[in-house]
Parts: C-alpha cells; sequence; structure tokens
C-alpha cells in the first residue's frame, strides 16, 4: 500500500501570500455601476433558451420567445435575469489575461478562476418600465477579504474572495449625483447578492492534463426537471449578454492547453438562471402566484459545452422550500441549491389590498404594480391596466427624507421623476415585498 501523502499545512510563504493579498484587496475602494434598465436583455436571453428547452407543458417556448414583444406586457425581471445588467466596465487592456476582473483577483499564482456559488435575497422585484419608458438603476459592489484554503496536497490550495452586490432604482433626473454615503444611507436596495469565486494556481505544461474528477450522484428525485445540451452559441451569447471575456467559456484552446479542461465551460450564473428557470416552471400554476424569496447555491464540478444536462426541482419538506441541482453526465452532481418562494397572499392579505386598489381607482390614483397583482383573486387586468398607464409603479421610491429631498432637487429643476407622471406621488405604492 503507498504511504499517504502528508497533511498540507501553512507554510510561511502562504501566509506571507495571503497577507499581502489581504493588504492590497483592503485598499480597493467599493464600485458603484449605473446602468439603465430595459427589457431586451432578458428578451434575449429568452430566445437564446428558448431552442435548448424541450416542449413542455410546463414551459411555453413560445410566450418566453415572445416576452417583451408587446407592448401590454412588462412585469419584474425574471428570476436572475438581474445577472444580466450591471456588467463590468473595463477597457481590454483593464482586464486579467484570462478576460476576467482584475478587482477580483487575490493575485498570482492563484489566476485560474472559476465561479464557485453564491446566495442571493430578493427585497423588492425590479420591474421593467412601459416600452416607452426607461428606468435607471445602481449596483454597490465590494470585494471581501481572501480566505486560503488548503488542498489535499500541496499545489492544491485555493483562494476564495466574497463579492456582494447590492442593486437597486434611482431617479432618473438625480443618477448621476448619488453617492456611495446616500446610496447606503437613503436608498433600499432591491436585490442583495453574494458571489463566491474560486481561485487556483496557475498550471505549467506538465500539469494540464487533468486528471479523473471526482463524481457525485444526486440521490433526490425531482418533482420537475427538463435537459438540454448547451452549444459554443448558447456560451457565446451569454458571454456577450453578460460582457463577459473569461477565456474558458470562449476559447477551446485555452480551456484545454491553460486551464487543463477538456471542453469550454457553461458559465455558473448562466447554470444558476437555469435552476430558477425550472423553479419557477414548477411554482407558477393557475390562479397562484409565488414570489422568491432567497436563493443558496453551489457549483460543485464544471459542465461543458456539448454535454447534456438535466436541470432540477424538487419540493423539500419545510413549506415554501426547494431543493435545485444540475446533473451532467451520467447523472454526476455539478451544482445544487436551495431556494425559498412565497405566495402573493401570504406576503399581503388578499381583502384588504383589493379594498385599497378599489379606493385609489376611484379617486384616479395610480401606482399600481401590475406584474405582482396579476393572477390574484379578484383582481382583474381590465380594470388595473387603465390605472397603470397612469403611472409606472416601476420608479424610484422614496424610502427617506434625504431621498426625497433628491427627488424634489431633481423636479425643481425640471428633470421629472423617471418613469413616472409628474406629480402623482409614490406614496400611493404598494409596498408588497419588503422586509
Amino acid at each position: 500500500m503507498a504511504p499517504k501523502p502528508p497533511k498540507p499545512v501553512m507554510t510561511p510563504e502562504l501566509q506571507q501570500y495571503i497577507e499581502r493579498a489581504e493588504h492590497r484587496m483592503s485598499l480597493r475602494k467599493p464600485k458603484l455601476l449605473f446602468d439603465t434598465i430595459s427589457p431586451m436583455n432578458s428578451h434575449l436571453l429568452d430566445l437564446a433558451l428558448a431552442d435548448h428547452l424541450p416542449p413542455d407543458p410546463m414551459f411555453d417556448k413560445k410566450k418566453a420567445s415572445a416576452r417583451w414583444t408587446s407592448l401590454q406586457d412588462y412585469g419584474p425581471i425574471p428570476d436572475g435575469h438581474h445577472l444580466l445588467y450591471f456588467p463590468i466596465q473595463a477597457t481590454k487592456s483593464g482586464l486579467m489575461r484570462d478576460g476576467t476582473d482584475p478587482d477580483h483577483s487575490p493575485g498570482a499564482p492563484f489566476v485560474r478562476r472559476m465561479w464557485a456559488g453564491g446566495a442571493i435575497q430578493f427585497h423588492k422585484p425590479i420591474n421593467f418600465p412601459e416600452p416607452h419608458k426607461f428606468l435607471r438603476g445602481w449596483c454597490l459592489e465590494t470585494v471581501g477579504e481572501p480566505r486560503l484554503k488548503l488542498g489535499r496536497e500541496e499545489g492544491d490550495e485555493k483562494v476564495f474572495v466574497t463579492v456582494q452586490r447590492q442593486y437597486g432604482i434611482g431617479p432618473t433626473g438625480t443618477i448621476s449625483r448619488l453617492s456611495l454615503k446616500n446610496l447606503q444611507t437613503d436608498f433600499k436596495p432591491r436585490i442583495t447578492e453574494t458571489r463566491k469565486l474560486v481561485f487556483m494556481r496557475e498550471r505549467g505544461p506538465e500539469d494540464v492534463k487533468a486528471g479523473p474528477a471526482k463524481i457525485i450522484h444526486s440521490t433526490q428525485t425531482p418533482d420537475y426537471s427538463f435537459t438540454l445540451t448547451p452549444d459554443p452559441k448558447l456560451l457565446f451569447q451569454f458571454s456577450a449578454l453578460t460582457y463577459n471575456a473569461h477565456a474558458i467559456h470562449l476559447d477551446p484552446d485555452y480551456a484545454r492547453n491553460k486551464e487543463g479542461y477538456p471542453e469550454r465551460l457553461v458559465h455558473g450564473p448562466l447554470t444558476l438562471i437555469l435552476m430558477l428557470t425550472a423553479l419557477r416552471q414548477l411554482l407558477d400554476t393557475p390562479g397562484q402566484k409565488y414570489v422568491l424569496r432567497t436563493v443558496h447555491y453551489q457549483n460543485i464540478s464544471p459542465l461543458f459545452v456539448n454535454q447534456p444536462l438535466k436541470v432540477c426541482v424538487r419540493q423539500l419538506p419545510n413549506e415554501g422550500q426547494y431543493g435545485i441541482w444540475v446533473e451532467g453526465p451520467g447523472g454526476s452532481l455539478c451544482a445544487k441549491g436551495t431556494a425559498t418562494a412565497v405566495t402573493l397572499a401570504t406576503l399581503y392579505n388578499d381583502a384588504p389590498k383589493l379594498e385599497w386598489l378599489q379606493e385609489r381607482q376611484a379617486k384616479g390614483v395610480a401606482g399600481i404594480p401590475l406584474s405582482a397583482l396579476r393572477g390574484m383573486d379578484g383582481i382583474e387586468d381590465t380594470w388595473l391596466g387603465p390605472i397603470l398607464q397612469k403611472e409606472n409603479s416601476l420608479d424610484f421610491e422614496r424610502e427617506t427624507p434625504e431621498a426625497e429631498k433628491i427627488e424634489e432637487k431633481s423636479r425643481g429643476r425640471g428633470g421629472g421623476r423617471g418613469g413616472t407622471d409628474e406629480g402623482v406621488s409614490s406614496r400611493h405604492q404598494i409596498d408588497l415585498y419588503h422586509d
């Protein structure tokens, strides 16, 4: 019997590296990113996925591919589609050699990056504006301290970096004057996301040939699943939509000869979106609408282009909890997670809401989130439509007196409020998803 390799230890060299990496990353300031929220990115992803998803009564391909082509249909960003917005804003020379964001990198020799997992909390929906209007959003990104994890053998160490993102809506007329200070104190995020990235050592020519990966099989039987085979076109389209130049998704030679993978890898965020798509198909039933609240997920092993995968969902014993996972060839478990969802009726009692809506309708006051209310008992599109036309309820909501001052300054300069009619107060909006 061959002797076991010695247990890895924290060497002085590794300790010095992680201390230097912690210092470098502590100097990186939070980034405030802005984007114009348009349904186009989400619509294009629907089109990219439409031919990959099989005919199934639980997935209406025709409806998905036609989404946002009608002026009558505008609502919340589909679950996970916020990942298509607020991309890295850098020139080619500002990227790492593999096309990734240098602000996330702990530094050489840990330069091989992968998306390890993360968590998302949905506080309120970010809704698409009406087709003839637009919505400005903000994203606050902070990078945490790097954490070193020893491997089974020397050289197998990994460095984990946590990236936190908060997403919100900003007033169109004053978006350029928002700062890190007033965003954190006056404007509450709609979505809070944590991304966990893992960085591994650079491989030399002798290390490129990767051995067989350890296979883990799922022991769960899904309540709903679908299969698809991601091809190079899908990987390119997702890279383009997310402004992601990471070479492991685009360049087969780089993936094989530099990273040691047999082929290009499927994106970690694309895997997450596929799991959330399957969850949505299981949840949505006639007359019942669910709202996703939290997601925790982990990418276990790589998924590769041109290899079939199976996306699965199963309701867990605890009410409102669901298991989501992806199986690769041979049933290998490649990604897994848990999600929580609640019905709209749970979030807000129906009877008082209907009474409030009818009162507002009688007075001609707008601010009704159509997409959030559609499908609930007693709420009809025929009378919601005219209300929604008067005011886009998706605009910036004033959370504090300071936020209200900023908005009033904008209105005094003639800027108005992006996405709403002049003079209609946002106080009339229903605070459906506030924790």
